[in-house]
């Protein structure tokens, strides 16, 4: 299949960013942090099981999707969790810090099955999806972070065969 790109105005258009927000941001308590906590999280080994069932202990879900290690560690990130939180079936992202903590995206898409998640580095993931109409897309979403704001990008192309 080859991907081709649409214009910005078809992006915003057909894949409308629905919930994004900085939810889950959490103050560091005065004082010093626990030196224990980067260590740790620097020793664990993330697998798709190990963040499902730490997103699962914090956050709740309607059915996981895909879930995807960060593998470059970019802003604080463990992971990424591909998710559904009601009958709808449009997808919500999950960026995950090494406390389950996260950063949440939703998306007007369902998941094109099976549902796929790639981790491209940087904080970015790449996916395909259905939008409203049932037209394949493929999406890169990108989450970045600048102090306490959050900041998601969104990129999508049409699958064509």
């Amino acid at each position: 299949m080859r991907i081709k790109k649409t214009a910005a105005a078809l992006i915003s258009a057909a894949l409308l960013l629905t919930g994004c927000s900085g939810a889950g941001t959490r103050a560091e308590p005065d004082g010093a942090a626990d030196p224990a906590v980067p260590e740790e999280s620097a020793e664990v080994q993330w697998t798709e099981d190990r963040l499902n069932s730490t997103f699962l202990s914090k956050n709740e879900a309607e059915k996981i999707l895909a879930s995807v290690p960060a593998s470059d560690g970019a802003y604080g990130l463990v992971g990424v969790v591909m998710y559904t939180e009601d009958e709808s079936g449009y997808i919500r992202l999950a960026f995950m810090d090494a406390e389950g903590y996260c950063q949440h995206c939703g998306l007007e898409a369902v998941a094109f099955e099976p549902s796929e998640l790639e981790y491209l580095g940087e904080g970015k993931v790449s996916f395909s999806s259905l939008d409203k109409s049932g037209e394949a897309l493929n999406c890169t979403v990108g989450f970045s972070r600048e102090g306490s704001d959050v900041f998601f990008k969104t990129e999508t192309g049409r699958l064509e065969e």
